[in-house]
């Protein structure tokens, strides 16, 4: 009886030894690959885009865009869309030296489906590559020239800045202001929207 019970305790000691070796197999065998990390964003693009989106009257619009605390004299690039009912605007700034921007305008009935592209664009992009840069091969892609028209001195806020193309408006609009760049580099980054 002591050798069947020692053949029994064997043979259960065996298959629990072959049972945790079939189990660490399995587990082994079953484990997903481990995630890679994302490579760290490089240029101006490795802070992400900011894009801020206003629903309502002009007044309701300027009224959003006294929060944004973006210096607009210290944007390397920014642009603003406006939709109205009858009307859409584009408006591409960007820094030409120390004080100057170099404004690009498109005027048309609708911008159709470019909002989605332009997301489409920053998605794809991902710190890869200058949003920007990016930003700007679309609209020139689907027609908007830059036509050089020079403006001095932004004002540093966004409704000091956007009001005189925002106010001619009328009716319930959707205004975009979209920041893909790094600001340039000034003591103070932030407006105090006067």
């Amino acid at each position: 009886m002591k050798i069947k019970r020692t053949i029994l305790v064997l043979s259960l000691a065996l298959l629990s030894g072959l049972a945790s070796l079939f189990t660490t197999g399995t587990v082994a065998q079953a484990q997903s690959p481990q995630p890679q990390p994302t490579p760290t964003p490089v240029g101006c693009h490795a802070k992400g885009v900011e894009v801020h989106t206003f629903y309502g009257t002009t007044e309701d619009v300027l009224r959003g865009m006294d929060k944004l605390t973006t210096d607009r004299a210290s944007s390397r690039m920014y642009a603003l869309v406006i939709e109205s009912p009858k009307a859409a605007e584009i408006r591409v700034y960007e820094k030409t030296d120390g004080r100057n921007f170099t404004v690009s305008t498109w005027r048309g009935a609708s911008v159709g489906d470019l909002r989605a592209a332009l997301d489409q664009v920053m998605l794809k992009t991902r710190g890869s590559a200058c949003a920007g840069a990016e930003m700007k091969k679309l609209l020139t892609g689907r027609g908007m020239a830059p036509r050089g028209e020079t403006v001095s001195a932004v004002p540093v806020s966004s409704r000091a800045a956007f009001a005189p193309v925002v106010e001619p408006y009328s009716g319930y609009l959707r205004v975009t202001v979209l920041d893909p760049c790094l600001p340039v580099a000034t003591s103070a980054n932030v407006a105090s929207n006067r």
